[in-house]
């Protein structure tokens, strides 16, 4: 199964036995984004990892771009901004050097846009190293334990709120990766929206809010994936009003010719918030739209229509097997 490992894999031969010092406030798990580790009463350390990937369809630039945000939103959404990155890059023997630089100085340049330094990596040509999986990245953040946002802390009531286009990252790169099967107004669409693709700066944003209880990306899987992962995260349920939901008509038709739904599909850009009411207007303000509440069960539900049924996300994210290509971005960790 191509993507991220299945939740049992995960559980039953990955995640036994790690990170259990008392120092761990937030270990790895199905659904975290993060780990948090307390430096000292007052004080944490947040890091993230992801693959780095590069596309040569896409272009060095944009791959570059993409997988800086991908790793770093992972320590945002912990309500720590990213301060530090390791990146680790294992590319092509082929590569040539205009190409290695020109990735290399879109990843520091977004890294000294965000203030994230880059501490530490390595970075090397391989005889078998090949597109799109070229290495992996760390980010790190330090500051006050106040401000850490973690899963834990919902409460039943609680709101689920989105922020973002579920959807709009598959049909983006699927429509920059295959140029020639697109027209021109929808490259100049996809173009567009293509730095739409991140929740860095709005995590960023929200994380501000006093009442905040905790964020998750939305990745593999889509909306229903990353409803599914927040409410294991949070040892809750959560109910998912998919009347709530709402899809760009162009990103709908664009996956609609692949067979795919815009609720099952990678969607970075796309951010989960779970906040108390009185919080409403706070992340309002932001643009974030209620989608669903935090339920005191454990089983996670959709209401679609007034109709109540279990919520079911898929195994794996089918734009993994696009006949599109869908190898193209990096993966968040466990």
């Amino acid at each position: 199964m191509a993507g991220k490992v299945s939740r049992r894999l995960l559980e039953d031969r990955v995640l036994n036995g790690l990170a259990t010092g008392q120092e761990v406030l937030w270990g790895p798990r199905v659904g975290g984004d993060f780990a948090a580790i307390a430096l000292d009463e007052q004080h944490v350390l947040v890091t993230a990892c992801d693959p780095l990937a590069v596309s040569p369809a896409l272009g060095m630039a944009r791959s570059a771009w993409l997988a800086f945000h991908l790793v770093t939103v992972d320590v945002a959404v912990s309500g720590l901004p990213p301060a530090y990155l390791t990146a680790s890059w294992s590319l092509p023997e082929d590569l040539p050097d205009a190409a290695l630089s020109e990735l290399l100085d879109a990843f520091r340049c977004e890294a000294d846009r965000f203030d994230v330094q880059i501490i530490a990596g390595h970075t090397a040509r391989y005889a078998e190293a090949a597109f799109p999986w070229v290495g992996g990245a760390t980010a790190i953040g330090t500051g006050a334990r106040a401000l850490l946002r973690l899963p834990s802390t919902a409460e039943p009531g609680d709101m689920l709120m989105l922020s973002g286009s579920p959807g709009l990252e598959a049909a983006v790169l699927l429509t920059l990766l295959h140029p020639c099967s697109a027209s021109p107004d929808r490259l100049t669409w996809a173009e567009q929206c293509f730095d739409q693709l991140s929740s860095l700066k709005i995590a960023t944003q929200a994380s501000r809010i006093g009442e905040l209880r905790c964020m998750h990306d939305v990745t593999e899987g889509g909306i229903l994936g990353a409803s599914q992962e927040l409410a294991l995260a949070m040892d809750r349920g959560v109910l998912l009003d998919m009347d709530a939901l709402s899809v760009d008509p162009l990103v709908e038709e664009i996956l609609k010719l692949s067979g795919l739904s815009p609720w099952e599909v990678t969607s970075c850009g796309t951010l989960l918030a779970v906040a108390p009411p009185t919080a409403l207007r706070s992340l309002e303000n932001l643009g974030f739209r209620v989608v669903g509440e935090v339920l005191e069960e454990r089983a996670s539900f959709t209401r679609s229509h007034g109709a109540i049924a279990s919520l079911d996300a898929p195994d794996e994210d089918p734009f993994w097997n696009s006949t599109l290509n869908p190898g193209t971005r990096s993966r968040e960790g466990s």
